[in-house]
């Protein structure tokens, strides 16, 4: 597919560039913060592979360029998404299982109501059919229920690994891109017949191209040649804007389903495929193995059948709210995500700063990425095309990732680790955590399995100062930190922190209005402070290294 440049919006002003003079860093950093909510304002959402994403990414580029440019490249990486959303594909997931999961017991049914046991006797013996019991059903339907459910429970596992569901591949493609901010040094693209046809092929040799000038390496050198020891320092959010989600239940306020909630829930409805899958399996297996009669027979299809009852439960509890949610409005998304934005544009400015950095300080790139709410797409293309060519140039203790995730509430916590959509935990680097939690506190010694590494309220200008946690508890949501580490050669190896911030009113502490139509600039603009906070913790990190 070629990609085209997101679309020209009509002439505007661009920013003037701001002095520095008089001005503390957080008065800068809160101007460009509010500076970049104001651009944004004319856009109803920035919804995932839609017109006002790609309206909001030119807005991005226009502000990048008017800030950071000629000294940083500002450029445009587009890549495909699905027409769906991420509920969309829940649902239709749903869907489908939910049929697989009942056929064979209405076939079975339907099989009585027609008499036909009663009135062909040898209908019963008919080696065709698993019999349990007085209950029989047709093999063929139990076989492909089973084989079904099992597919789909493999492919609730591959958006946080590809971006891409089962679906994806049978619904129209849309174009969605990332926005890239660098500066490293310039090279001329190579030409197809140099590197292959394909236009990634191209890109790839570019950045690897543009990584081996930055080390300092001869085009002779090696792969991971870094002969200036040179470090990448990558500031991330994602700038798309996601579905309302569903009314919460009552009950999900209670402490003991909250704290099941958190400890990963999303894995529930992902094992009740798998439960769904071994009852209708284990029919077949008993009908094979034991006499159809029997009383151990029967107590055993009496459990798979209970099995087979909670797992149908949980995939149509979730196929319901899927498809509750595929039908609300998008949200402005002024938390989720543009705060994360803000945060990332402040953080790049203050290190940027007014004049030249050390020679030895680390080189500095941007990515806002687009489409994360339906599949992490930004965040996996940019792993896959940039940051695999980085680690590999600069090796995996040279780079490191900032990622910025609704940082607009009253506190902020730092993690290393998430739930994916199956509800498993994803992780970067060991290590990284410890060491930015020794650089704010050196005499924190929390014990191997404290959760809470660092907890206080680091000053960032004299007279002020924002409360910070640093946690190896793994966030409730999903983030771009599993986009970032999907490639096998980032997992486990890259350096990654996600700063956002937990609402205290939330029992799943998650980041304000998550997914809420209150999500929007009035309610934003009240938590610039906690923006320009993170943005300033980022930098002075970055300066300081760990």
């Amino acid at each position: 597919m070629k990609f085209k440049s997101p679309p020209a919006l009509a002439p505007s002003s661009p920013p003037e560039p701001r002095t520095r003079a008089g001005r503390g860093r957080k008065a800068v950093a809160l101007e460009l913060i509010r500076e970049i909510f104001a651009r944004m304002r004319p856009l109803p959402d920035r919804a995932s592979g839609t017109y006002h994403e790609r309206r909001a990414a030119r807005l991005l580029l226009e502000q990048a360029e008017a800030r950071f440019a000629p000294r940083f490249r500002v450029s445009h990486q587009g890549f495909a998404v699905d027409l769906s959303s991420g509920a969309a594909n829940i649902a239709a997931h749903g869907v489908i299982f939910v049929a697989l999961a009942l056929l064979p017991p209405l076939v079975g049914l339907g099989r009585v109501w027609l008499g036909e046991y009663g009135q062909a006797a040898e209908l019963a013996a008919h080696p065709a059919l698993a019999r349990i019991g007085a209950f029989m059903i047709p093999k063929a339907s139990l076989a492909v229920s089973a084989l079904g459910a099992l597919a789909l429970f493999i492919a609730r596992f591959l958006p946080g690994a590809t971006g891409w569901s089962v679906f994806s591949f049978l619904t129209p493609n849309l174009e969605s891109g990332n926005v890239i901010v660098d500066e490293l040094p310039e090279a001329p693209r190579p030409g197809r017949d140099r590197v292959g046809d394909g236009p990634y092929e191209v890109e790839a040799a570019w950045w690897k191209e543009r990584f081996r000038l930055a080390s300092g390496a001869s085009p002779s050198d090696p792969p991971g040649s870094n002969p200036l020891g040179r470090k990448l320092a990558v500031l991330a959010a994602h700038y798309d804007s996601a579905r309302a989600l569903p009314e919460a239940p009552a009950l999900m306020g209670s402490g003991t389903l909250a704290s099941i909630l958190k400890a990963g829930f999303a894995i529930i409805p992902a094992a009740s495929y798998l439960g769904c899958a071994l009852a209708l399996g284990g029919v077949l297996a008993l009908d094979a193995l034991a006499p159809p009669d029997a009383t151990g027979t029967i107590a055993a299809a009496l459990g798979l059948g209970a099995l087979w009852l909670v797992g149908l439960s949980f995939a149509s509890l979730e196929m319901a709210k899927a498809l509750e949610s595929s039908n609300l409005p998008y949200v402005q998304g002024y938390n989720d995500n543009l705060s994360g934005v803000a945060a990332a544009f402040a953080c790049l400015d203050d290190l940027a700063g007014a004049g030249e950095r050390a020679p030895d300080a680390p080189l500095l790139l941007m990515a806002l990425t687009g489409s994360e709410e339906n599949g992490l797409h930004g965040s996996i293309a940019f792993a896959k095309r940039v940051l695999v060519h980085a680690v590999e140039r600069f090796g995996a203790d040279k780079v490191e990732v900032w990622n910025f995730e609704s940082v607009s509430g009253e506190r902020l916590r730092v993690c290393d680790s998430e739930r994916t959509f199956s509800g498993l935990v994803r992780s970067g680097a060991a290590g990284m955590l410890e060491a930015y939690a020794r650089s704010l506190d050196p005499s924190a010694a929390p014990g191997p399995k404290d959760a809470l590494l660092y907890s206080g309220a680091p000053e960032l200008e004299p007279g002020w100062t924002f409360p910070l946690e640093v946690s190896r508890e793994p966030m409730a949501a999903c983030t771009d930190l599993t986009g970032f580490t999907a490639p096998r050669a980032l997992r486990k190896r890259l350096r990654i922190l996600t700063f956002s911030s937990p609402w205290a009113k939330d029992g799943l502490e998650r980041p304000r209005d998550y997914h809420r139509l209150e999500d929007d600039a009035e309610c934003a603009e009240g938590y610039t402070d906690s923006i320009a906070a993170s943005a300033l913790l980022v930098a002075d990190a970055v300066r300081s290294g760990l």
